[in-house]
């Protein structure tokens, strides 16, 4: 897996193991269409080869259901679910080296809890983590903004957030990100930036063309005008 992954976060939404079944049927589908190396996941397990007796059919909803049924949070002394915190899943495509990509769900937490949140972790393969990948990387983060519908999401990569030391309360802008908040002015983005919508008032920003390399300023300052554009702190 590569230095970039795909983020995406939202505040206390009640769901039940069903709508995060469905959520999660239509974004590993919509992945598939994305790239064939997201054609094939499985649970992962405590070795590579138990994982790969575990694969997951992500055509019918049932098989996400199951999923989301032993995903449930739940009590340790009795076993009884913990409703508010939702369930957790966790997956793996099943490659090695280059195209191996990894993925944790977090959903249907409503507890009144500021530490916890809703959240989709999607390790990019190496192959697709450069600037000739872009194209398939916004195409990626398309999919998961579809499906989960949070309250932002972005492309990013972890030495660039690490170095930055950014805000966990705030969306973190590198290389891609979307926020779901209406009446932000898009004209006024730096030359390096451009936008994609991806369905009515939905916009992606990609910073620049290529992935924020942290130790350049330039990179760096075009990821800051692009935040205070967005009213993001960071």
């Amino acid at each position: 897996m590569s230095d970039l992954y795909i983020g995406a976060y939202w505040g206390p939404r009640r769901e039940s193991d069903v709508q995060c079944a469905h959520r999660m049927t239509t974004c590993l589908q919509r992945l598939r269409d994305c790239d064939e190396v997201f054609s094939q996941w499985f649970q992962k397990a405590t070795s590579r080869s138990n994982a790969l007796t575990l694969p997951i059919d992500i055509g019918p909803q049932d098989a996400a259901l199951s999923l989301f049924k032993s995903g449930r949070n739940r009590r340790d002394h009795d076993q009884t679910p913990i409703e508010d915190l939702g369930f957790r899943v966790s997956l793996w495509n099943g490659h090695k080296s280059t195209r191996s990509s990894a993925m944790s769900v977090a959903c249907g937490i409503y507890a009144d809890n500021q530490h916890l949140r809703n959240s989709v972790v999607l390790d990019l393969p190496d192959e697709l983590a450069n600037a000739s990948g872009k194209d398939r990387c916004l195409a990626i983060l398309t999919a998961v903004v579809d499906a989960w519908e949070p309250d932002w999401a972005g492309v990013i990569s972890r030495t660039s957030r690490n170095s930055r030391s950014p805000n966990p309360a705030s969306p973190f802008v590198d290389w891609m990100v979307y926020i779901n908040r209406p009446g932000i002015n898009y004209s006024s983005l730096p030359s390096a930036a451009t936008t994609s919508n991806i369905g009515g008032r939905r916009v992606v920003v990609v910073v620049q063309d290529r992935p924020i390399n942290p130790a350049s300023q330039a990179d760096v300052e075009n990821a800051d005008a692009v935040a205070t554009l967005l009213g993001v702190n960071q």
